[in-house]
């Protein structure tokens, strides 16, 4: 199965947080690639920023999935995920929507944790739409300087999870770590927690397998466009797109 990891922030350091914890998962790093949006900011934080990235992102999509077999949208809030998956033949998949489903397997109430109060707004618009607001019963913040997050203090980060989990997480919800800098940080604090804990890159890999691997297979959504559209300004590969065209 050939992968695609897209970072939906101009962030390479973010990039390389997310190959590092994928490659965890995979039976070969050759049929993985994470890449990076052309255009945009370093991290998401916002729906307008939001906005921006999916705009990126539908043209690096456009131009490569013939490529791959399975897309991940790396980042928690999954930017654009469920505008772009009704046009794709392959699985589109999302951190958040990834981890509260793989959390809800195992407990009914989940508590979510962000790396600081800025996200929150956007988090909570995002599990608003996937339905998921009777499953998040806990919003915290780790508050942690997003400068330690990128550029990956993995102790700092961990030590962060951990006081917050033991000091405010019920014993019975599960715990979802929100944010891409946050990958690889549920395996190494599982054993200091009374808690089940998930971060995205994990999930999101598990369901893209189970996708792949499945007899029933994704159908693009074409009934959503009524004719063709004329468009200036954009690339071939997203007109069509936008037409839902075959590519």
């Amino acid at each position: 199965m050939n992968t695609l990891i897209l970072n939906p922030n101009t962030s390479l350091r973010i990039s390389q947080i997310l190959h590092d914890e994928a490659r965890c998962y995979v039976t070969d790093s050759r049929c993985l690639k994470v890449a990076n949006v052309t255009g945009g900011v370093e991290y998401i934080s916002t729906p307008l920023e939001s906005i921006v990235a999916t705009n990126y992102m539908l043209q690096y999509i456009a131009d490569n999935h013939e490529r791959f077999d399975c897309i991940i949208v790396g980042a928690f809030g999954d930017p654009g995920v469920q505008q772009i998956r009704r046009y794709l033949e392959i699985p589109i998949i999302g951190l958040t929507g990834s981890s509260l489903a793989h959390a809800k397997m195992l407990r009914d109430r989940v508590s979510l944790i962000s790396l600081t109060s800025a996200f929150r707004e956007w988090y909570s618009d995002v599990i608003s739409s996937l339905g998921y607001n009777s499953l998040v019963s806990q919003y915290l913040s780790a508050e942690v300087d997003m400068e330690i997050a990128v550029n990956r203090d993995r102790i700092k980060l961990a030590r962060a999870a951990v006081d917050i989990i033991l000091s405010n997480v019920p014993r019975q919800n599960a715990v979802v770590l929100a944010g891409a800098p946050w990958a690889g940080i549920a395996n190494m604090i599982a054993g200091q927690i009374p808690n089940p804990v998930f971060d995205g890159v994990e999930s999101s890999l598990l369901f893209c397998n189970a996708l792949y691997s499945s007899r029933n297979k994704v159908e693009p959504n074409k009934k959503v466009v009524q004719g063709v559209k004329n468009v200036s300004g954009l690339l071939p590969a997203v007109a069509n797109f936008i037409n839902a065209a075959k590519w």
